[in-house]
């Protein structure tokens, strides 16, 4: 708060609510809104900001996860693809992973 000399001074809300009136966009004193209100509003917000959050991350976690699941199964169906189409060729198995590739790809 600014003084009549110039000089800048921290006060507590409770003080400069005391000795400052809470005015409406039109100059018109207004009553203000108790302490408790305003502390239960606070609370809200925060509220509020952790559960954005906290949904932010799971939704995060929960692509990241569908990603990894994706690429994986794509993985898995790529090979077991090539031992269908080894296997309805009558190749013999044990063969190892690059012969299969190679087998698959001519």
């Amino acid at each position: 708060t600014a003084t009549a000399d110039g000089h800048y001074e921290d006060r507590n809300v409770g003080a400069f609510k005391h000795d400052h009136v809470l005015l409406d966009p039109n100059g018109n004193p207004m009553e203000e809104p108790d302490d408790e209100f305003i502390t239960d509003i606070a609370q809200a917000k925060n509220n509020s900001t952790r559960w954005t959050q906290g949904c932010c991350t799971f939704l995060v976690f929960t692509i990241v996860s569908l990603v990894a699941l994706r690429i994986y199964s794509r993985k898995c169906f790529f090979k077991y693809k090539a031992l269908t189409i080894a296997r309805l060729k009558d190749d013999h198995f044990p063969m190892s992973h690059q012969a299969l590739l190679d087998r698959n790809a001519a």
